[in-house]
């Protein structure tokens, strides 16, 4: 689920709308976030600059929306989160920088999950790790070792779901083997997370949620006719445009893991549906 849904006033009614659209086709529910909109960057001016008052803007987009939802003693863990992070920003490891950035969907997990299981009555749960393992390369560029993860990703979601119905997961990041959290790209890296799930977990359907609606024939701001959308279009088709630029499908890696699988996706908002297959 991209960040643009993830906004401040909108965070409950876009997550009612996606598990009522996913409850009639049954079974267990797996949800990939992403940070809230803009808080990514806010956390990479934090650790690049060393400033406070940006992380502070950042996590202060969960409070207030913690705060609006009622939700006061996940408000008042998430100051504690921020106090935290604070002692990371002035440190130079590369993987510090990392650590930082990834925590946008690492508080996204905690606030949905707090949504589906306090608001919405669900018997939900957030997994902080999904077992997507990497190498030790920082920065956004950790390549994923698909033999590990597969063993890890099948075993915990396999204990996982049979406990519980719906689980969130965090898109953008991996570990490495001594545990370190990697970044696996901006700009798709919740998408690309999905894809690599669904793939390793055998899944029949995959969803894509977007404010933009579904796939369309070009950007509104730079052609002259009124695009349309896009009903239908094979994996190969969508990694070719995700390699000549198109922002949905950016990184071109989102269409990996799908390309010799059986899964069905759908590229949608949480009110309209366009299918990829």
């Amino acid at each position: 689920m991209g960040g643009s849904l993830l906004t401040n006033g909108n965070v409950l009614n876009v997550m009612n709308h996606v598990v009522e659209r996913e409850r009639p086709y049954g079974g267990k529910l797996i949800i990939v976030v992403s940070a809230m909109k803009g808080v990514t960057d806010l956390l990479i001016r934090a650790s690049d600059n060393h400033d406070p008052k940006a992380l502070d803007d950042a996590i202060l987009m969960y409070v207030n929306e913690a705060l609006n939802l009622g939700l006061n003693k996940l408000a008042s863990f998430l100051e504690l989160t921020r106090e935290e992070l604070r002692r990371f920003i002035n440190l130079e490891d590369p993987w510090i920088r990392d650590y930082v950035v990834i925590h946008g969907e690492l508080l996204s997990v905690l606030l949905v999950e707090n949504v589906l299981r306090d608001l919405l009555e669900l018997n939900a749960r957030a997994v902080y790790e999904p077992g997507i393992m990497t190498n030790d390369s920082w920065g956004g560029s950790a390549l994923v070792n698909h033999e590990l993860s597969s063993r890890y990703v099948v075993n915990r979601f396999r204990k996982l779901l049979s406990a519980y119905d719906v689980a969130i997961v965090p898109g953008f990041l991996g570990v490495t083997e001594d545990g370190r959290y990697t970044s696996l790209g901006r700009g798709g890296g919740s998408d690309y997370t999905a894809s690599l799930l669904a793939n390793y977990l055998g899944a029949s359907r995959l969803t894509f949620y977007t404010d933009s609606g579904g796939l369309l024939s070009g950007d509104p701001r730079i052609i002259n006719d009124p695009p349309v959308l896009i009903k239908e279009i094979s994996y190969g088709e969508a990694n070719v445009a995700s390699m000549l630029g198109a922002k949905k499908f950016h990184p071109p890696r989102t269409f990996e893991p799908l390309m010799n699988s059986r899964v069905v996706t759908f590229i949608t908002d949480p009110w309209h549906e366009s299918a990829l297959t």
